[in-house]
């Protein structure tokens, strides 16, 4: 004989515990399990218990580390949710149509002493958390690009990726350090996100290890192929 169970009171342990986590607090509501953002789980600063889809958080409605895709909330700092606001939403890079690359350039002609390397994380807004690899935190670099004086490369996929591993963020937040040798000759050095400049500066002469982060210039956005990084030296 079938047996009915229960609809007053289904779990959202699917929704909580995946890609990792354990079992929801008993008081759980949905619209709290949507509003909280992916740098809040397992794959952020773990000041959330639990893995959520990333709807957004922070007090100011910013909903800065959204997911691809998922529309900004009407209205308030934590309006009402529904369950088909998630429906046909892909939430990771797959490495197909949603890919992260990087190409560059680097026009200077005097090697090796123009030679440079491009050290790049993809952070969350505070700039505490890499979503590329695992417990990467800045400023443990997830990938190095090095740029030889007078050469280019490009749509090369960042070291070390593994498809469905990564949040399709909504937006690019960054941290990079600029090292070059002694005997550089100085540059103009710019970076740009699918397309949209977020970062320019005038590197000096001689040996740099700069660090800089999304708050020297600007954050980039996801477009519908992903992360797209353009480094170029001038």
């Amino acid at each position: 004989m079938a047996t009915l169970i229960s609809t007053t009171n289904v779990g959202l342990s699917e929704l909580e515990t995946a890609p990792g986590g354990s079992n929801p607090p008993s008081n759980l509501r949905f619209e709290i399990s949507g509003r909280k953002g992916w740098a809040e789980g397992v794959l952020g600063a773990n000041t959330y218990a639990f893995y959520t889809w990333g709807y957004g958080y922070g007090s100011g409605g910013g909903y800065l580390d959204a997911i691809y895709g998922l529309a900004a909330p009407t209205s308030g700092t934590n309006p009402p949710l529904e369950i088909g606001d998630w429906r046909g939403l892909q939430y990771y890079f797959d490495g197909s149509p949603f890919d992260i690359t990087y190409r560059y350039t680097n026009s200077l002609t005097n090697t090796p002493d123009d030679d440079c390397q491009v050290d790049v994380v993809i952070t969350d807004s505070s700039v505490n958390y890499s979503i590329f690899g695992g417990p990467n935190t800045p400023p443990n670099f997830a990938f190095n690009v090095n740029m030889p004086a007078n050469t280019s490369a490009g749509a090369v996929q960042i070291p070390g990726f593994q498809p469905d591993t990564y949040p399709l963020v909504k937006n690019v937040f960054w941290l990079i350090q600029i090292n070059t040798g002694p005997f550089f000759n100085g540059g103009t050095f710019t970076m740009d996100v699918n397309g949209s400049n977020v970062f320019t500066i005038a590197v000096n002469a001689g040996p740099n290890n700069v660090q800089y982060d999304w708050n020297s210039g600007t954050y980039g956005s996801t477009s519908a192929s992903g992360i797209a990084l353009n480094l170029e030296m001038n």
